[in-house]
């Protein structure tokens, strides 16, 4: 069973993402800070939401450094909607 990670930054669809993970056969883990990364095997950052707010909300715990931290490894990433936005350096919402 693969061991996929949501990132949980306080705002978004976790909850519908983590129920279809499980219903796929995956094992959904919350990932609410860096150290939560450790041995998940995939990434999904899910949103819904405003792009300022959400990222305000990663900064918190420093998840935003954790999605950098993931670009050239071998871990996939996907960014669902405003999670997608949260992957980049800047979005046109935040304007």
């Amino acid at each position: 069973m693969k061991k996929v990670g949501i990132i949980n930054y306080g705002v978004g669809n976790y909850k519908s993402v983590s129920k279809a993970i499980h219903l796929s056969g995956g094992e959904p883990y919350d990932i609410s800070n860096i150290d939560d990364l450790k041995g998940i095997q995939a990434v999904i950052l899910p949103g819904v939401g405003h792009y300022k707010a959400a990222l305000s909300k990663m900064r918190e715990t420093d998840l935003d450094k954790a999605i950098q931290d993931l670009y050239g490894s071998k871990i996939p990433v996907l960014g669902i909607c405003l999670g997608l936005h949260l992957m980049g350096i800047s979005s046109e919402e935040a304007t």
